[in-house]
């Protein structure tokens, strides 16, 4: 069917059929991640740790036990700081927030990181799309809601990806 080079252009849905989010959904995400991120980091700041995330072991000047609690601690805060800024601006997508929020950029590309990893995680363990009980469970009606702990999300084929390598 091609027989020039071709590329396609997709919007961002074009993934909710694998498992991840829409442009809002992803800010949800976002904001529960780096809540749950922030904790571990304030929790991690009270006791010594094996390992030490890049992400934080660049807030330490000498990288020596005695700077780690703050290091993991200045981690913490900008995971809050992230989460809050999310929750006031309410944003529909989190490219033109962060591109307005310079000093939030590094934590966000990690959550965001996050999220992705962990959808992608979520896609391989079941082979089928998430998305589709989650926006049952998320609906108004009752009947949704109710009918998604029944949902066998594995029934739907939502591999449209495969009908363009075919051709």
């Amino acid at each position: 069917m091609f027989t020039n080079k071709t590329v396609f252009i997709l919007g961002a849905g074009a993934s909710w059929h694998y498992g991840y989010p829409t442009g809002e959904e992803l800010v949800k995400k976002v904001i529960k991640i780096s809540q749950e991120v922030a904790g571990f980091f304030a929790d991690s700041a009270t006791r010594r740790n094996a390992y030490v995330p890049k992400f934080v072991a660049q807030k330490s000047a000498s990288h020596s036990d005695q700077d780690l609690p703050a290091a993991w601690s200045a981690a913490q805060r900008e995971c809050d700081a992230l989460s809050k800024r999310l929750q006031h601006v309410n944003p529909p997508l989190i490219d033109y927030f962060l591109g307005q929020n310079r000093d939030l950029r590094d934590v966000g590309k990690l959550m965001i990181a996050w999220v992705i990893l962990e959808c992608a995680g979520i896609y391989s363990k079941n082979n089928a799309n998430i998305n589709r009980r989650e926006a049952l469970e998320n609906s108004p009606r009752k009947i949704d809601r109710d009918e998604s702990t029944m949902l066998d999300i594995a029934k739907y084929k939502d591999d449209w990806y495969r009908f363009v390598i075919y051709k």
